[in-house]
């Protein structure tokens, strides 16, 4: 697998990487561990050296699938997320305190089996955390404890990646992929800044894997099924799917294509979908044996600039 730069941290990573959000049992359905515990070891085997994954996902599901399965490697780099989780009575928490982020910072080196996590990250805590110095301070603290060997910022909005920044952030995750080309100026501030990026779901929830048509059902534990909170954007990113599907063609998926659109970002360091099976793994890192033609490109930016007209 290709190799690129982490950023300014003298670190490589091969650029597709592993997002562990799916194997968590929250929000994506039923989860086979079993079958999880195969995706991640097919991702080890494909030459995956990058795996995101936080504590929210399954209430530290996916960091243990991690932990016992990467657990004890230095030569990948890890990554969790802190600030969302799952509390004890099944409530959803969010705390960017620095009392928590130095606190469950031990729940994760557990549960990843880890001395030191690679990259600590914010999970989306929105404007208002980013501009508190003592969130960063917490961090930092942490880098020089040695616990946590970078940090950074899961993001959605532009501030964020501005706060993230200047305040030393080592990396920044957000989205980006072809249905919703919001990703552009955070793609410059980070190229312009040195950044590492994160480039988190890369398929639109699955909408680009070529795998759903408008009016599909899910299971209500899904939370892109109709009547939870990711209905609407799913279906739009469903319906806009159609529009792509020239990009089908021998030798190349509609979900390859749609990671081969995030690797043709400069800026980007990795991407990351997600895979509960052997079988989506390795049709996810086939995705960085090809790429798209120069047509395929302009083709796919003339149809984004008419979405945004209308």
């Amino acid at each position: 697998m290709r190799q690129r730069s982490f950023g300014s941290t003298g670190v490589t990573v091969g650029e597709v990487g592993f997002g562990g959000w799916a194997i968590g049992k929250h929000q994506w359905g039923e989860v086979d561990e079993t079958a999880a515990r195969d995706a991640v070891q097919a991702a080890l085997d494909e030459g995956v050296t990058f795996f995101d994954t936080a504590q929210e996902y399954g209430s530290g599901l996916s960091e243990q699938i991690f932990g016992e399965t990467l657990g004890g490697r230095d030569d990948l780099l890890i990554a969790t997320k802190t600030g969302k989780y799952w509390d004890v009575d099944g409530n959803f928490v969010q705390d960017y305190s620095p009392q928590h982020i130095t606190a469950s910072v031990e729940g994760s080196l557990k549960r990843l089996r880890a001395d030191c996590i690679g990259l600590y990250q914010l999970h989306n805590p929105g404007v208002e955390v980013s501009d508190r110095p003592e969130t960063w301070n917490a961090l930092r603290q942490l880098q020089r404890e040695g616990r946590i060997r970078f940090y950074g910022s899961s993001i959605g909005k532009l501030a964020e990646a501005r706060a993230a920044i200047d305040n030393g952030a080592a990396a920044l995750q957000f989205e980006v992929h072809m249905a919703e080309p919001r990703h552009k100026e955070f793609l410059d501030a980070a190229a312009e800044a040195g950044v590492a990026v994160i480039a988190r779901t890369p398929l639109a929830w699955g909408a680009l894997s070529g795998k759903y048509g408008p009016g599909v059902e899910l299971p209500a534990s899904d939370f892109r099924a109709e009547g939870n909170w990711g209905h609407k954007t799913f279906t739009k990113w469903v319906e806009r799917a159609k529009d792509l599907a020239f990009l089908e063609r021998e030798g190349q998926t509609l979900a390859q294509a749609a990671l081969r659109y995030v690797l043709a970002q400069p800026a980007v360091s990795v991407v990351i979908p997600g895979g509960k099976t052997a079988e989506q793994v390795r049709e996810n890192c086939a995705a960085a044996q090809g790429h798209l033609t120069e047509d395929e490109l302009s083709r796919i930016e003339d149809i984004q600039r008419r979405w945004a007209r209308e």
